[in-house]
C-alpha cells in the first residue's frame, strides 16, 4: 500500500510495511525508524509506532537537544516514517553534559517526556545513559 491508510488490524500490522492504518479511536499506526545521534556519534536504531505511545505524548517529530550554555545541538533523535521520510526536528532545551542543568541530567536524551523510550533504545544508547545518569 506504499504509504497509504489502510484500516488493517494491529496483528497484521509490523516494523517494515510500507502503510499506516487509524484504530477505532482514530489514532494513526505507522512504523518510524528512530536513529540516535550524540555528537558525531551513531548510537543505534530502534523501531516505534507513535501511535502505540501515549507516553510520548505520540510523538511524530524527530529531537534535536539543545545546549543553553554553549549554544551546541549535542544529540539527535532522528525519526523517518514507513515511506523513508525525516520527520521534522522539535529543539529541546537540556544541557550537554558539561554544563549543569537544573530541570534534567545534562547530556540524558531521556529528557522531558522522553523516559519512556529506555527500553526501546540501543545497547549503546542504554549504555551511555547509565554512565551519564551514575556520575
Amino acid at each position: 500500500m506504499n504509504g497509504q491508510l489502510s484500516s488493517q488490524p494491529s496483528s497484521s500490522f509490523s516494523p517494515g510495511t510500507q502503510s499506516a492504518w487509524v484504530d477505532s479511536d482514530g489514532t494513526l499506526h505507522e512504523w518510524y525508524k528512530v536513529m540516535i545521534f550524540v555528537g558525531r556519534d551513531f548510537l543505534g536504531e530502534f523501531s516505534l509506532d507513535p501511535g502505540n505511545q501515549p507516553e510520548l505524548g505520540y510523538r511524530r517529530s524527530g529531537v534535536a537537544y539543545y545546549c543553553p550554555f554553549c549554544g551546541e545541538i549535542w544529540g539527535r533523535l532522528i525519526f523517518t516514517d514507513s515511506g523513508g521520510r525525516q520527520k521534522s526536528l522539535e529543539a529541546v532545551t537540556v544541557s550537554c553534559e558539561k554544563h549543569p542543568d537544573q530541570w534534567n541530567i545534562p547530556g540524558s536524551l531521556l529528557a522531558g517526556r522522553l523516559a519512556a523510550l529506555l527500553p526501546l533504545l540501543p545497547e549503546a544508547a542504554v549504555r551511555r545513559e547509565f554512565r551519564i545518569h551514575s556520575q
